[in-house]
């Protein structure tokens, strides 16, 4: 069964290596549910007209062997 749309925004905090200013207009990746598919998620960009379509378990693999601490 096909839940709600879902959808997440979260904050930019660089934009090509460098701090977004205070007071700069808010930049954002929005994370949306896909349509049709359940494994899938639409990534969109605040400023961009363009969404991108990924696997969810490619993209959260992805953020885990990036991140460290």
């Amino acid at each position: 069964m096909k839940t709600l749309k879902t959808e997440t925004k979260v904050e930019i905090h660089e934009k090509d290596g460098a701090d977004i200013a205070i007071g700069a207009e808010s930049e954002y990746l929005l994370v949306e549910s896909h349509w049709n598919y359940g494994d899938r998620i639409v990534l969109r960009f605040s400023h961009f007209a363009r969404n991108i379509t990924v696997t969810a378990s490619d993209l959260k693999r992805a953020i885990e062997n990036a991140e460290y601490r």
